[in-house]
């Protein structure tokens, strides 16, 4: 099952490019995996060609890594604690 924004219904470049320079910043994204970092940037690319992202598949799969990259490492220090 796939996690959808009820709000969003596309995704444009700036948007997935925002989100990518913070994780560069942050060095979130060198904990993405190979397969999520390389999806992340095909789909900002597809996104620069053809101007936004509409598929709510693609949204939805997109969503779960931003939520990864927005985390702030107190989060997620807080949400390794409360798993114990």
């Amino acid at each position: 099952m796939y996690w959808r924004s009820p709000r969003v219904e596309r995704l444009t470049f700036s948007d997935l490019n925002y989100y990518w320079i913070r994780g560069r910043r942050n060095g979130v994204i060198r904990m993405l995996s190979g397969i999520r970092r390389g999806f992340y940037n095909s789909c900002r690319l597809l996104a620069k060609a053809s101007g936004a992202i509409r598929s709510p598949r693609l949204i939805s799969m997109l969503f779960r890594i931003i939520a990864f990259i927005r985390e702030t490492p107190r989060l997620r220090a807080l949400r390794h604690e409360f798993k114990r």
